[in-house]
């Protein structure tokens, strides 16, 4: 484990991308919302975040290097901002350069001090390429490990224990277990996305005791499904995308958490072969947000989860087909942080919406955005803090696509964090720069 700051600040400049929203009701209905050239002030109305963005800061890591594309597995909570780096050759150890093990770092969500570098306790492949911590507790899934079998590992966010090595007795190598992961409430999912000739399957595991508690299949999968590329958690509900069923335009499969029975399946009804309805998903409360990332430039449905109905329709009129809005998307407190990493020449691009009225209320890019960057093709969001991976960035190893990596974090001053087994981290920031988005109603309104 190290110690050391390894981030820096810089402001985030919108450019000229002017932002668009469209909210598609279930009765057909739509509301838009238009912005012009974004200027620096803050947004033109009351409704969404009480408060400007901070300018963003890079969060890397020590001794990372061209290839390892930091910025997949980023996560955010118990006041830490952690980034995966599944490619890294970090801990290989002597004679096993390109190794590909993968590393992970975690930082201070207010500081930016970076607090570990967290590795697995045996060899392993793809480490780091999907993460979430809540509660003082770290999962973190190394999809490609003892050719793509695949783990998952649990560790202690303050020291950097590890608590549990993962993996399903009838996971055989490919399975891809830990290609997804989530916690929440003490629980933890983790996807196996080949599991059974890729018809996919999730496992529901107690964090304390390690025990697992249901394997999450759908009813009517069959092989090629990738059930389990992306799952959500929150409270006794569980999410599970197979964006590849129905010839790839998608589902997606909501569960009973204390039985594991299979409570309904998403679609919609507008979706055609290859949308990929289903690659990623999130819950909260009654919400279920679904992305279609290839449909047209992507789209993410809302659903609710008591009735099963389709809510809403998210799009970026502005969007150029093949952006992939909806590649990842988080929920939190009642607003959307969705990325679209091909956007502007594959630089990458996230909007914040307000899902109460289907506003959009933020759009985040790198201070200096290079195509390639891949800016959005992981999301996280926990109260004032997004948290934007990178992988494709070049700023560290400082030549066209190098793919180093980073992560980039804004904040929304001013927020608290909850304490957490490190202690008091309770931090209110006061002032910061405004946001740089203009947001313009029509008529109407």
């Amino acid at each position: 484990m190290q110690s050391a700051i390894a981030v820096w600040c810089r402001l985030a400049l919108a450019g000229s991308l002017a932002l668009g929203w469209v909210l598609a009701a279930e009765a057909g209905a739509q509301s838009v919302v238009e912005a012009g050239d974004p200027q620096l002030g803050q947004p033109s109305r009351a409704a969404g975040p009480p408060g400007a963005w901070a300018p963003p800061f890079a969060c890397t890591g020590t001794g990372i290097l061209a290839g390892d594309r930091a910025g997949f597995g980023v996560s955010v909570g118990s006041g830490r901002v952690v980034v995966g780096a599944p490619f890294a050759d970090l801990g290989c150890g002597p004679g096993a350069p390109g190794c590909d093990q993968g590393v992970v770092h975690v930082f201070d969500a207010v500081s930016g001090a970076q607090l570990l570098e967290v590795h697995p306790s045996t060899p392993s492949q793809g480490f780091g390429y999907v993460t979430a911590v809540q509660d003082g507790v770290l999962l973190v899934g190394a999809f490609a490990e003892d050719g793509l079998a695949g783990a998952a590992y649990v560790f202690d966010v303050v020291s950097g224990a590890q608590l549990h090595r993962w993996r399903p007795d009838d996971i055989v190598s490919p399975e891809s277990f830990g290609n997804s992961v989530d916690l929440d409430g003490g629980l933890a999912l983790v996807g196996a996305k080949w599991d059974a000739a890729a018809a996919g399957a999730a496992y529901l595991y107690d964090v304390a005791s390690g025990t697992q508690l249901h394997k999450l299949t759908a009813p009517d999968g069959v092989p090629g499904d990738w059930f389990g590329e992306w799952v959500a958690l929150d409270g006794d509900r569980a999410l599970v995308g197979a964006h590849r069923k129905h010839a790839g335009s998608g589902a997606a499969y909501l569960f009973d958490v204390p039985s594991g029975a299979v409570l309904g399946k998403f679609v919609a009804a507008d979706l055609a072969p290859g949308d990929w309805f289903g690659r990623s998903v999130d819950l909260e409360g009654n919400r279920a947000l679904i992305g279609a990332p290839r449909q047209g430039a992507g789209a993410v449905y809302g659903f609710d989860t008591t009735t099963g109905q389709q809510m809403a329709k998210l799009v970026a009129p502005g969007g150029q087909v093949g952006d992939q809005f909806g590649v990842d998307v988080a929920v939190d407190g009642g607003r959307a942080l969705v990325g679209a990493y091909l956007a502007d020449s594959q630089a990458g691009v996230a909007w914040l919406v307000d899902l109460a009225g289907g506003d959009p209320t933020a759009v985040f890019q790198a201070p200096q955005p290079a195509a390639g960057d891949w800016l959005g093709v992981q999301v996280a969001l926990s109260g004032g803090t997004a948290v934007l991976g990178a992988p494709g960035d070049d700023d560290v190893c400082g030549a066209p696509g190098c793919d180093a990596g980073t992560a980039w974090v804004w904040r929304q001053p001013p927020f608290e964090w909850e304490p957490d087994p490190a202690g008091d981290l309770r931090a209110v920031l006061s002032t910061a720069a405004p946001i740089p988005v203009t947001v313009l109603l029509p008529a109407g309104r």
